[in-house]
């Protein structure tokens, strides 16, 4: 399979195939359909992936700019939520390419869909920020946050929902991972640590053990799982 480099045209051949002309910023696997992957590249471009063809079989033609963000819905195999650089989130339905809503903000790399009780939906979102915030959207109310949280001083490198414990998700920043517990109107902080990674990258919620994360930091390329039922702080809240 070739992503990122376009290929020439033969004498066979009337047109290239889609292809990202540019770097490769974002990948995302649609669990619904398990042959579907998107990418987003820094040439504007969101592809969509046939993984048993290994082909680029369309592009979501209503997503421009640069999309650091992917991610699926998590219930509806056809909806793909997109975050650029330039602050545009957009939830798409890739059956339509249209019909769908946006709001503006500074973003990080990672977004997820839910609804503040922990059920899935298709119209909000959270976006991790890189001013420090954690934002909770509605997409159909565009430009006003459901609610935001000072979550980070050094922005919010990434989240992570835990789908198998209620209203708990996981950011990172700086060197200092924490735990929150959702409702309807704020995130409530759990738990603060510092991890011995260096700055962190990502953070990630086991799909299947609800009590283990794992982090990665930048000191030696470190990989760290955590066994969060060990801090009292998040035993105490979601009790």
């Amino acid at each position: 399979m070739n992503i990122g480099k376009k290929k020439k045209k033969t004498a066979s051949t009337t047109e290239s195939a889609l292809n990202h002309a540019d770097a490769v910023l974002s990948l995302t696997w649609n669990e619904n359909m398990k042959h579907v992957l998107a990418s987003g590249g820094a040439d504007g471009q969101v592809l969509l992936w046939d993984l048993d063809k290994a082909e680029c079989v369309a592009k979501v033609s209503h997503v421009t700019g640069n999309a650091q963000g992917l991610e699926w819905h998590p219930t509806e195999a056809s909806q793909i939520l997109a975050g650029t650089m330039s602050g545009l989130v957009s939830l798409v339905d890739c059956r339509t390419m249209g019909a769908n809503f946006a709001v503006r903000g500074r973003l990080d790399l990672t977004l997820r869909l839910t609804s503040s009780n922990g059920t899935s939906t298709t119209t909000c979102a959270y976006v991790a920020c890189e001013d420090g915030k954690l934002r909770y959207i509605d997409i159909r109310a565009p430009g006003k946050a459901v609610y935001s949280v000072d979550a980070h001083d050094d922005g919010v490198q990434a989240l992570s929902l835990n789908y198998m414990v209620k209203d708990m998700l996981v950011t990172c920043g700086g060197e200092e991972l924490k735990v929150w517990k959702n409702d309807s109107t704020t995130a409530t902080l759990a738990h603060t640590q510092t991890l011995d990674l260096g700055p962190l990258m990502m953070v990630a919620c086991c799909p299947d053990i609800p009590n283990v994360i794992v982090a990665g930091g930048r000191a030696n390329d470190l990989i760290k799982t955590l066994d969060i039922s060990k801090f009292k702080g998040v035993v105490d809240t979601f009790n």
